[in-house]
Parts: C-alpha cells; structure tokens; sequence
C-alpha cells in the first residue's frame, strides 16, 4: 500500500507464503516465511530526496530479523536520479 501525502510518501508492504513448506535448514518443523517493509520518504522542492525504512522477516535463517536504512537521492534531470553507495 502506498499513500501521498503532500512532500511525503508512506509504503507498506507484507508479503507471506500460502502455506507451510518443509524446512531444509537442519529443522524438521515446517515454515511460513513471511516479510515485511515500513518506509517513507520525503521529496524536496530543490530535486533532493530522503527515505527511510525499517523491515524484517521470519523463517529466513541466513537473514536478520530486522533491518533498517536510510537513503538520500538527487533528481540529476526528469527520469534520472542518482544516489550515493
């Protein structure tokens, strides 16, 4: 789901699987993977960007539960931005 509201924009996201699955990490007990992702961000008059997320996941063992981050961007002409690694 994604909302505008006025300079910011609001996404939330939740994905999960339909079913259980056999678990082939060392568990013999069936998983539902499931995700999610928080994040807004805010668009500047002067072409300039920042967003901010905070996610996380279940049933993924290689993956941390949570992550989080934050991002800058710069509107170089319409159609091509650019953003720092």
């Amino acid at each position: 789901m994604t909302s505008e509201l006025g300079l910011f924009t609001v996404e939330l996201e939740y994905v999960t699987a339909l079913d259980e699955w056999q678990n082939h990490h060392g568990s013999t007990d069936p998983i539902r993977p499931s995700s999610w992702n928080r994040e807004i961000a805010c668009a500047f008059e002067n072409n300039c960007g920042v967003a901010v997320r905070y996610e996380g996941c279940s049933d993924f063992p290689e993956q941390p539960e949570v992550r989080y981050g934050i991002a800058g961007s710069y509107q170089v002409r319409e159609g091509a931005n650019t953003a720092p690694p």
